[in-house]
């Protein structure tokens, strides 16, 4: 499989349809509810069901303590990366907000390089492809949102492509030193650390959202949903290319946008669709 269409693309393009659901609930959720309640509620889903996998699946004892410190140092960017990308979502809209979010494979990529890990001529040309293809999907008036809001919500979605370019460098690294589960429920646990001083410090309430059913199963979705993304890209640091899992996860944008277009009604261009076909072309030549 490896040598036609490899396990890495395959596990981050799991991760992409994962993701893209969550982003869609994430830009429905955050017109009703607060970002830090929420996320934390979320994030604490996501580490209730990668701790009762891991329950089963992991020999503790084979954690070293480098990946552990590596793990726990994850944490904290993942949650930033979460809460600016609830931020920029909150105020959208998709086609603006998800393509920059999706910017981040082009970081990973550099950083690889930057530490020795060599990208082909032709990875670059991919990922660049990727990248090209977003910015067109990204291509249209905004005039639904204020040039500050719009601002906000650009620099807030560059700074979560940014965060989770370090937090999947950091966590791949950890799961390479130790089994992959053990090492993305210490990820998830430091980020609900996070969240919780951080909704404390806000004087936020975490309560009134749980007493609402309707809420509460959107978060559980949605959490469930983010720790299949985030697993699938970890896991894929067993596997050839690990940094094909993350440039494929790339295009949960894409799916975002095409939910928000069906759902939302957030207007699509030819043009538009045509940057669609243009990064899954890349996303596709890539895997070969």
């Amino acid at each position: 499989m490896d040598d036609f269409f490899s396990v890495s693309m395959a596990l981050g393009l799991i991760a992409a349809f994962a993701w893209g659901v969550h982003d869609f609930c994430v830009r429905f959720i955050t017109q009703k509810l607060e970002i830090l309640p929420t996320l934390f509620i979320v994030l604490a889903t996501g580490l209730v069901v990668t701790t009762l996998i891991a329950t089963f699946t992991v020999n503790w004892a084979t954690l070293t303590l480098y990946g552990a410190v590596l793990a726990v140092a994850s944490g904290p960017f993942f949650f930033l990366a979460c809460f600016a990308l609830y931020k920029a979502f909150s105020i959208g809209p998709v086609r603006l907000v998800a393509p920059l979010i999706a910017s981040y494979p082009i970081i990973f990529v550099a950083g690889s390089h930057v530490v020795g890990i060599k990208a082909s001529l032709a990875e670059w040309i991919a990922v660049g492809t990727i990248l090209v293809g977003i910015s067109i999907v990204a291509m249209s008036p905004n005039e639904e949102i204020s040039k500050t809001n719009r601002n906000i919500a650009a620099t807030s979605a560059i700074l979560a492509g940014l965060f989770f370019a370090i937090a999947f460098s950091i966590g791949q690294r950890a799961a390479i030193l130790g089994p992959e589960m053990a090492t993305l429920v210490i990820t998830r646990a430091t980020a609900v650390l996070c969240a919780l001083v951080a909704v404390l410090l806000a004087g936020q309430q975490i309560r009134p959202i749980l007493g609402s059913s309707k809420s509460s199963a959107l978060l559980i979705l949605m959490g469930t949903l983010d720790a299949l993304a985030i697993g699938t890209v970890i896991w894929s640091s067993r596997h050839l290319n690990p940094e094909y899992a993350v440039v494929a996860s790339s295009i949960f944008g894409l799916i975002t946008i095409v939910l928000a277009r069906i759902f939302l009604k957030e207007k699509m261009s030819i043009k538009q669709w045509l940057g669609v076909f243009i990064v899954f072309g890349g996303i596709g030549y890539l895997g070969f």
